[in-house]
């Protein structure tokens, strides 16, 4: 299986060519939209474009990497209550512990902006529920500092949700369930982080469930060394790689 383009995408370690210290860490967004059409919780993903020099032809979430007029599109997204709660739930990760990141309005600013450039679909701060955040490892030859939300779609937000950018050649909402399957059969490629992101929404079941059962402190994760469908969560260690 290990040669299968179906199963995880290479993640490159130790490479002489891109040494630790000259892969700058980017802080980026990510969001899990979810919708219920009564069979299960259902998220959207993108298929990225085969001639992407990064995961191509893998299924993702809509994300990307934060940019400076986040900054000023922050002002105003998150109410004083919500930035108090995602702070708290981001206490241990950068985006709190490091000046030079975005900061937590600013990135859920990035969040929104590149669901919205992405889909076409424009969420409210207030949909934005954090969720996890994960480093890519040392030795990759991009590393991105990315925060993952889960957000539930209105009825109206997921009539207009559609693939509208060329780094994905197709976009289709699959249940849980059915992206976890066809990732066994090798029918589809993932990531993993993205692999840990699905097995955490399906293990929650419903999306009141998932909105509601979020950590109250995220710790940051590195590596996702070894997890599998049937794995538990013991191949996560704590980002500690700066």
């Amino acid at each position: 299986m290990a040669d299968s383009p179906y199963h995880y995408v290479p993640e490159a370690r130790n490479n002489p060519d891109h040494p630790a210290h000259h892969v700058p860490v980017r802080p980026a967004a990510s969001v899990v939209l979810l919708r219920d059409q009564g069979a299960g919780v259902e998220v959207f993903v993108q298929f990225r474009a085969k001639t992407m020099d990064f995961a191509a032809g893998v299924a993702v979430f809509p994300g990307g990497r934060s940019e400076p007029g986040d900054h000023q599109a922050g002002d105003g997204l998150l109410s004083p209550e919500a930035i108090a709660e995602h702070a708290q739930i981001w206490s241990r990760t950068r985006l709190v512990l490091d000046d030079a990141t975005p900061g937590v309005a600013a990135m859920a600013a990035t969040a929104v902006r590149e669901v919205w450039e992405e889909t076409a679909v424009r969420l409210s701060g207030e949909q934005l529920v954090p969720w996890a955040n994960i480093t890519t490892p040392l030795g990759a030859p991009k590393r991105f500092d990315t925060y993952f939300y889960v957000a539930a779609v209105t009825d109206e937000q997921q009539h207009q949700v559609r693939n509208v950018t060329t780094e994905a050649t197709e976009a289709r909402w699959l249940s849980t369930t059915d992206l976890l399957q066809a990732f066994a059969a090798e029918q589809i490629a993932l990531m993993r982080p993205t692999l840990y992101l699905v097995k955490t929404v399906h293990a929650l079941k419903t999306i009141p469930e998932i909105v509601a059962g979020h950590q109250p402190v995220v710790t940051p994760l590195s590596g996702l060394r070894g997890v599998t469908l049937d794995s538990d969560d013991s191949h996560f260690t704590a980002e500690t790689n700066h």
